[in-house]
């Protein structure tokens, strides 16, 4: 009797494990069919994107190839320059400034304090180094300042403004040294530029990527305690961080 309850026991427990196997492969194959549908649409949603995205970009292309055509487009005249430069100096700085975009192109220090590791003249950022544009939102043009050319006007030795045409108006740019000193005014001012922009654009956004140049022969130390400081337009001085990866946002009011 004993024989045929052990009997009876491995039976059942064989059949309650054959069945939570057979219970589990079902689930795992209904798991599998639902992953694979949905895949399937996944993968017509992304093909449905990618053909919108495309065609967003085709027509963007074609928006703005009719619009370098254009003669009587707002920004014509600003697309139609050359690449040059003018530089602006004082006893402690050089300063060349790109027509493309109305940015600073290189700085180097004149002081002969200061030597780079071959002995010469020491240039903080060159061409290439620096990426400075200026995003405005129009009516019909949103202007990038880097895709359009600058035409410099009032240039003296130490000064010089960079003009962007649009339409009768300009968006003028202002770099000035004062004497013996490092510092670099830069001051933006629009004219006649009325009808260009919504009554609601109240801002300019800048965007400004920097590869710094190693100056130091000690690399990490160099980079350790490098920083940015900046002052705002009610002379509050604001550091970041030379250990790790500071982010700060700020907004600036036009003094």
């Amino acid at each position: 009797m004993k024989d045929k309850n052990q009997l009876i026991g491995f039976m059942l427990m064989g059949l309650v494990l054959f069945g939570f196997m057979w219970y589990n492969s079902n689930q795992m194959e209904k798991q599998a069919e639902y992953q694979r549908i949905n895949d399937s649409i996944q993968a017509v949603l992304d093909a449905k994107n990618a053909k919108i995205a495309k065609e967003e970009q085709l027509k963007k292309e074609a928006e703005e190839k009719a619009q370098e055509t254009d003669s009587l487009n707002a920004l014509f005249v600003a697309r139609q320059g050359q690449a040059g430069t003018t530089t602006i100096e004082n006893e402690l700085l050089k300063v060349v400034v790109s027509n493309k975009g109305g940015q600073i192109e290189s700085v180097t220090l004149k002081d002969e304090t200061y030597k780079n590791q071959e002995g010469g003249q020491v240039c903080l950022f060159d061409k290439g180094d620096s990426d400075f544009k200026m995003l405005l939102e129009g009516k019909s043009n949103n202007i990038v300042s880097t895709d359009f050319f600058f035409n410099p006007k009032d240039v003296k030795d130490n000064a010089v403004t960079m003009s962007l045409p649009i339409a009768k108006g300009s968006i003028d740019v202002t770099y000035s040294l004062k004497p013996n000193c490092y510092l670099l005014d830069m001051t933006i001012q629009a004219k006649g530029v009325d009808g260009f922009f919504s009554t609601k654009t109240k801002t300019l956004d800048i965007v400004w990527n920097e590869k710094m140049k190693q100056q130091e022969k000690g690399w990490d130390f160099e980079n350790r305690y490098s920083t940015i400081t900046y002052r705002d337009t009610e002379n509050d001085t604001h550091e970041l961080s030379s250990m790790g990866g500071d982010e700060e946002e700020t907004e600036f009011d036009a003094p």
